[in-house]
């Protein structure tokens, strides 16, 4: 017996406006997931402002690239 595996866009197109935006819990967990270390990162008062910058930048690229990778906008057009 063959199971089917049906991968799921964890982001896709919005459908007002330009971008994406999370379709699947995946996605919703990733995007609080990122929301939540921002915020947590910014909060530690030890850390230098130029360092703080460093993190947020290295934060928003990694997030960015997983948003790219997981993008597929062929799977979740949006309604009309």
């Amino acid at each position: 017996m063959t199971e089917k595996t049906h991968k799921t866009a964890w982001f896709g197109p919005k459908r007002v406006g330009f971008g994406v935006q999370p379709t699947s819990w995946q996605g919703w967990l990733l995007t609080a997931a990122f929301a939540g270390l921002m915020v947590a990162f910014q909060s530690l008062p030890s850390i230098p402002l130029d360092r703080k910058a460093i993190g947020c930048f290295i934060l928003i690229t990694g997030y960015a690239a997983v948003v790219m990778l997981s993008y597929s906008p062929g799977d979740n057009e949006p309604a009309d």
